[in-house]
Order: structure tokens, then C-alpha cells, then sequence
């Protein structure tokens, strides 16, 4: 009977997160709403070769990444990444540490990603127009970590990000925060981090400008108003 009643409860907590869900789904939808995706990317191969478990590892200089509170251990030291992927991306990633003693920890970051100059097309020009555009992607950081006791530090991360496309660019500024703690336990760390908490980034730009007719039927001399479309926050 017991092991009867623990299967009903089950199916009933089952099918009410399976409805929470479905009433979520069709609700809401947040694809194509992510701005610079590029810092998603996992940074360190050994860490990505543990499937990006290192928040509570974080001990070599893609703690930058994942949990700055890892530097707080570390001594001086730099990390150098590059990748060539398809379509002519290029992407980098370094790193660095500096002991300060007891007063705590500094790192500096830079991650960029590249596209090669691309094409213009248009509908009327599908070819090509004659001009070329690219796409890059910065963010610059400037961390700070410190061991309070032997088994706790805390670390931060402020970072500026930019990313531009043709003749748009958008700014935003973020933090990242974590925490380390050596249990008493043997072998066991606890590890947290908060990434990329910041404002929202809006294109601004050239491209945004645009000739408004506000005469569509030719009885006036308003025809070419310059004006510029309202972008949206991501």
C-alpha cells in the first residue's frame, strides 16, 4: 500500500511541473533575446574537458571565467587561448594574475571574437553592393579576489563589454562575483559565482538613421526627414 500511495504522489507532482511547464512554454518565449552570447563560451580546455564543472575548482587563471574568488590562491601567472572555427571566426581569450599578498589578488581579462569582412547584400544587389562589414565583440575585465581565512575567499569581476556589427555598436558594463570555501571535509570544496550581472545593451549606430517620408502623397516638401528607428534593449 505504501509503495501504491508513494506512485500516486509521484505522478501527481509529475503531471503538475509537466503543466507549469506547458502553461510556461506557451507563454513566453525569450529566444533571439540574449545579447553578447560570446561570453558563454568556456574558457580553459581543461575546464571545458570536465564539462565546465569548475566553479569550486577554479585554481589556474580561467578563474577570471568561471569564479573569481580563485585567484585569490593563485601566484603570478597568464593564460593564452585561441580557436579558428568556421566561417572565418576568430576567437581569444587571455588572462592574468597578480599576487598582492596579503592585501588579496588582481586579474585582468580580455576576451574578443571576430568575423572576417563579409559581403553587403541587398534584395535589389543580392551580389554584393561593393562594401564590406564585420562583426567583433570585446569584454575587458579587472578582478579582484581576496582569502578572508584559510578556507574562504571572495572574489570580483567587473568587466566592459562591446559588440558591434556593420555600423551599429552596442555597451554595457557587468560584474561577476563568487565564493570559495574549503569544507573540513577532505577533497571537498563549495563553490559559487553570479556572471555577467549587468545592464541591457542597445545597438546604437549610422545603420539606425533613416529618410522618412511624411508626405507619402507628394503635397509638401517633406519627403526625406531623417529619422531614427528605436532599438530594443537585449
Amino acid at each position: 500500500m505504501k509503495k501504491i500511495v508513494l506512485m500516486l504522489i509521484l505522478t501527481s507532482l509529475a503531471g503538475g511541473t509537466l503543466a507549469v511547464a506547458q502553461d510556461f512554454k506557451s507563454d513566453v518565449s525569450k529566444k533571439g533575446t540574449t545579447a553578447a552570447t560570446f561570453l558563454s563560451i568556456s574558457q580553459g580546455a581543461r575546464a571545458t574537458a570536465m564539462g565546465s564543472a569548475f566553479v569550486a575548482v577554479a585554481d589556474d587563471q580561467s578563474a577570471l571565467y568561471w569564479n573569481p574568488a580563485g585567484i585569490a590562491s593563485l601566484g603570478n601567472g597568464v593564460m593564452f587561448d585561441h580557436t579558428s572555427w568556421f566561417a572565418d571566426i576568430g576567437y581569444n581569450y587571455v588572462a592574468g594574475s597578480i599576487s598582492l599578498g596579503s592585501i588579496g589578488s588582481l586579474g585582468l581579462s580580455l576576451t574578443s571574437s571576430s568575423i572576417n569582412d563579409m559581403r553587403v547584400t541587398t534584395v535589389e544587389e543580392p551580389d554584393g553592393t561593393g562594401e564590406v562589414f564585420n562583426v567583433s565583440q570585446v569584454a575587458a575585465s579587472v578582478a579582484y579576489a581576496i582569502q578572508l581565512t584559510d578556507n574562504f575567499s571572495i572574489g570580483f569581476n567587473p568587466k566592459f563589454v562591446h559588440e558591434r556589427i556593420w555600423k551599429m555598436g552596442a555597451n554595457a558594463f557587468a560584474i561577476d562575483a563568487g565564493v570559495k570555501y574549503t569544507t573540513p571535509f577532505e577533497g571537498i570544496v563549495l563553490g559559487m559565482s553570479i556572471a555577467n550581472f549587468g545592464e541591457k545593451m542597445h545597438l546604437t549606430g549610422q545603420s539606425a538613421i533613416v529618410l522618412y517620408d511624411s508626405d507619402p502623397d507628394n503635397s509638401g516638401t517633406n519627403g526625406r526627414i531623417p529619422a531614427e528607428i528605436s532599438m530594443s534593449d537585449w
